[in-house]
């Protein structure tokens, strides 16, 4: 009768493990070389982007499906396919830049990781207010998005109180929409 029980059980957790690993997918991108980019889309990226250095440019596989963006996740992606959408990473003098871009140079949006740079006063003072005795880092993230012609930029900083420490999202109304304790 153990036999037969522990046999189940790692028959369940064979089957479980296996749903789980099949609902799983590769993200395909790939490295592109500067010469395959169309020049609008640089010319684009060094316009909304004077100060930073390209460092890579990869294919994104991204579309528009009525208000949203999704990722496609074609794990028989074919490197060849052409490419819908452009991941740009790029270096300023205190930012990590990621952007994403249409091939005719739209730029849908970017993560920028910024180093020593003061937050907005507002994000600073509802802090102060919100969580009495904490500290925001002086590394934070912004998120800039744009959809239908409207452009939202949120704020992510963590913040410290001895050893604990939370994540805060703040929308472009700078007011906290989300706070995640890590």
């Amino acid at each position: 009768m153990k036999n037969l029980i522990l046999a189940s059980a790692i028959l369940a957790s064979s089957v479980a493990t296996n749903a789980m690993a099949q609902t799983t997918t590769e993200l395909f991108t790939a490295k592109l070389e500067e010469r395959t980019i169309p020049i609008e889309l640089i010319s684009k990226v060094k316009k909304d982007f004077p100060d930073n250095k390209i460092v890579e440019y990869r294919s994104f596989p991204m579309e528009l499906l009525g208000e949203n963006w999704v990722v496609k996740t074609n794990p028989d992606a074919d490197p060849n396919t052409p490419v819908d959408t452009y991941q740009v990473e790029m270096l300023g003098k205190d930012s990590k830049v990621s952007a994403i871009y249409s091939p005719n140079g739209n730029l849908n949006s970017y993560r920028a990781k910024l180093k020593n740079v003061a937050l907005p006063l507002e994000i600073d003072k509802k802090i102060s207010e919100m969580y009495p005795g904490w500290i925001a880092a002086k590394d934070h993230e912004t998120i800039t998005v744009n959809k239908k012609n409207e452009t939202s930029k949120y704020y992510k900083v963590e913040i410290k109180k001895g050893k604990e420490k939370m994540h805060l999202l703040f929308n472009k109304d700078l007011e906290l929409e989300k706070s995640i304790k890590i």
